[in-house]
């Protein structure tokens, strides 16, 4: 399937601070009092109705992150996406991790087909008309079983919440999502939540496709622009390339939390900057194509990475203020680039070749570029 086209500018005045819900209560209130309580309906068909259990969910508008926590209490993993900076304050730092700030759409494109066993959509009744059959097929391709959707509709109240674009009846959103290839499931055709099921066809559920992956990657959606990936969630730092671009392009990176390393690829779909006085939306790439790190692993918090000039049996830096050299327990003849991370906290320092081509800023050295390392490996320090 190919990649949705992305949501107008219009769809995130909708889905900003303060904009959503019944006359002008925030969109916090009103995640507390409407969505977390259809949350808790869900509950009961979960743990009494639903056979076999999910064992992995993905969550599309996770708010504060009370649905992923309390599912993740009963034993089931999950993953989500939330647009909106101001409720995710409101979140726990486990869960926060496993949360993507971005908009659903872009999320959605990105990861791979029937990686999780449910969806628990609240974004729908938001999205533009035009693009919700399309949004719908994306997730049909990623779910293996189970849609569930939490919706405001027309028998509940006539009236539609603040931006609210689509305030349907209940069997109006049944014959969409069957236009999507979901059944409803559970009968329950006039008030939220939905429970569909993958209707059986091209896509077919099986026995097999229960078995889920030790682990499934967080896709983080981010910004290439000159020799770092950059991203909205202050949570992962800028990952160095080994190659550094002119201007700005959409990035796509996959996290893996078990081993705590990147992987990173031109993006195809836009990306709008979110850096204050960047007012403008990057256009994708054509095509998917990976995108070689300098330093591949997450950071902890306190550390930073900085970068040096291996020479003879030191390490020296630009900022030689800010940093004194530092003594290697092996020497090299010439001068090679060096990736090192200072942990603020400890004052300690780890040490790798680097793989970027770097510019010899030493006095007297002008216009020459120490060539990288091919593989990276670490540098034993004294």
């Amino acid at each position: 399937m190919k990649p949705m086209k992305q949501l107008p500018s219009e769809y995130f005045q909708f889905y900003a601070d303060e904009q959503i819900g019944v006359s002008d209560r925030s969109y916090s209130s009103n995640w507390r009092d409407y969505g977390f309580a259809r949350f808790q309906d869900y509950l009961k068909v979960l743990t009494q109705t639903y056979a076999p259990k999910p064992t992995s969910v993905f969550e599309c508008g996770s708010a504060d992150g009370s649905v992923m926590r309390e599912l993740n209490s009963m034993g089931i993993r999950t993953r989500g996406v939330e647009f909106t900076k101001s409720i995710l304050k409101g979140c726990d730092s486990d869960t926060r991790k496993r949360i993507a700030r971005a908009n659903a759409v872009e999320v959605l494109n990105a990861l791979p087909d029937n990686c999780y066993d449910c969806v628990y959509e609240t974004c729908a009744q938001y999205i533009p008309r035009d693009m919700l059959l399309d949004y719908f097929k994306n997730i049909r391709r990623i779910v293996k079983r189970d849609l569930v959707i939490v919706l405001h509709t027309v028998e509940e109240d006539p009236e539609p919440h603040t931006g609210q674009l689509n305030h349907w009846s209940g069997q109006e959103w049944i014959k969409l999502l069957a236009a999507a290839g979901f059944e409803n499931a559970y009968n329950q055709d006039k008030c939220p939540p939905f429970y569909f099921r993958k209707s059986v066809g091209s896509t077919e559920a099986t026995a097999s496709s229960r078995v889920v992956a030790q682990s499934e990657p967080d896709v983080l959606i981010g910004l290439w622009t000159g020799w770092n990936i950059i991203f909205p969630d202050p949570s992962h730092k800028p990952l160095p390339t080994a190659t550094g671009i002119k201007g700005t392009i959409p990035a796509k990176v996959l996290y893996d939390d078990d081993t705590m390393t990147y992987r990173a690829f031109t993006h195809t779909g836009d990306v709008t900057d979110w850096r204050p006085g960047f007012n403008r939306r990057y256009g994708g790439r054509p095509e998917e194509s990976e995108i070689k790190l300098d330093y591949d692993k997450r950071l902890s918090d306190g550390e930073e990475l900085i970068n040096g000039l291996w020479s003879g049996k030191n390490i020296v830096f630009q900022d030689d203020k800010a940093h004194s050299p530092i003594e290697t327990k092996m020497g090299i003849r010439g001068t090679s680039p060096a990736l090192v991370i200072y942990n603020k906290t400890k004052g300690t320092y780890r040490a790798f070749t680097s793989l970027c081509d770097t510019p010899d800023w030493r006095d007297g050295h002008d216009g020459c570029v120490l060539k990288g390392d091919k593989q990276q490996h670490e540098i034993k320090l004294v």
